[in-house]
């Protein structure tokens, strides 16, 4: 399937305590988890919401119905390319990190940069304007 064992160190939500534990005990377990950039964390991310339930699917030979998620993860991801293009220090910012690809990206050094509480409520405020009732 492509899975590999977790070599993460560091905070950790219920679900790696209760693979943990399951491990530990010897029953085989898994976790799925999504890589989302920390400017578009806030939930709902439809796009990881869809790369999750698409690996369930591999992993477990089943199929999900997915029904409108598609379409909203690329209106999710329409939302997040017109955000960014609409400020240029976040368009450069988001065009850095995406330049760094798949290279170790030193976090603390981007965060020092620039504010990403400030980020992602100008975001959220974004979204809003778009999306009357959105994060209520």
């Amino acid at each position: 399937f492509g899975l590999e064992e977790t070599r993460y160190e560091g905070p950790t939500g219920i679900a790696g305590v209760f693979q943990d534990a399951c491990v530990a005990a010897g029953i085989p377990a898994v976790t799925f988890w999504a890589a989302v950039p920390h400017y578009v964390s806030q939930p709902p991310n439809p796009k990881a919401t869809v790369a999750l339930l698409r690996r369930v699917e591999d992993v477990l030979d089943i199929e999900v119905p997915l029904a409108d998620l598609p379409a909203q993860a690329e209106e999710w991801e329409q939302a997040v390319s017109e955000m960014t293009a609409e400020d240029e220090e976040v368009a450069e910012y988001v065009q850095s990190l995406e330049q760094r690809g798949d290279a170790e990206v030193d976090m603390h050094e981007a965060l020092g940069k620039i504010d990403g509480d400030a980020l992602a409520a100008e975001f959220e405020r974004y979204l809003r304007r778009r999306r009357p009732g959105f994060g209520r």
